[in-house]
Formats: C-alpha cells, structure tokens, sequence
C-alpha cells in the first residue's frame, strides 16, 4: 500500500535536484562564456594589428615616408581604445632605401588587459604581447 505524501515529497526532491545542479554549473557556463568572448577579442585586436602593419608598408613602399606610414598606423588602429602600438621599421632611415629594396613593418601591442588575460599575465609573471608584421618591396624612391 502506498502512502499519498510520499510521491510528492520524491518529485520535491527531484526539482531541487534540478536546481542545485543549475545553481553549481551556471558559473561554469558563465566563465566559459567570458573566456571565448575575450579570446575573440584578442583575435580582433591582433587582426587590426596585422592589418595596420600592411598599411603602413604599403604606404612607405609607395610614398617613402615615415611620417605618412606612423599616420596611416595610427589610423587604422590608434581609434581602437586609444592604444597606439610601437612601431617598428626597417631601415628606417628613408635614405637608406632604395628601389627594390624590402620594407618591414612591425607592431607591437603591449596594452593592459582585462579579465582572463589579465589573469594569465599575472599568474605567468609576463607581459601579454599582440604583434603584427607585414614586409614588401620598395616601389619607390
């Protein structure tokens, strides 16, 4: 013979159940949300780094100028939090270059980052580094 209380309190039992299994994995679930959006995020920052690099030596490539390239640099990543990376080219004396000549480009993002990167920069004890490159050929003198 079965008594009426005891089925209600085995499905009470069951939706707690549900509940503390949601209340302990929501966490997780939140985390792993946070860690691929700002993994995303490094990717966009690294693609705009690569991106300017190929600006400016395309620039310095066709107009020989440093001053037009650090421009073109800062203006297809400067707006991006206001973070202007270091620019690096090579040679970078304009009279050094001649027609033919490759032309490199390098820049280095050394930006603080929040949340997860940040994290992993403090628990690694190292700076969290984006770089961009691109090198082409003189077309210009």
């Amino acid at each position: 013979m079965k008594r009426p209380g005891l089925f209600k309190t085995t499905l009470w039992a069951k939706e707690g159940q549900a509940t503390l299994e949601f209340v302990l994995l929501i966490p997780v679930i939140i985390m792993v949300i946070l860690v691929v959006s700002q993994s995303g995020q490094m990717v966009y920052r690294k693609n705009i780094l690569q991106q300017a690099a190929r600006e400016g030596v395309r620039v310095i490539s066709t107009t020989n100028s440093n001053k037009m390239a650090i421009q073109a640099v800062v203006k297809v990543c400067g707006s991006e939090e206001g973070a202007v990376p270091d620019i690096i080219i090579q040679p970078n004396n304009e009279g050094e270059r001649r027609l033919g000549d490759i032309v490199t480009v390098s820049l280095t993002d050394g930006s603080s980052y929040s949340g997860f990167w940040r994290i992993i920069s403090d628990i690694l004890g190292k700076k969290i580094f984006l770089k961009g490159e691109s090198s082409m050929r003189m077309e210009c003198q």
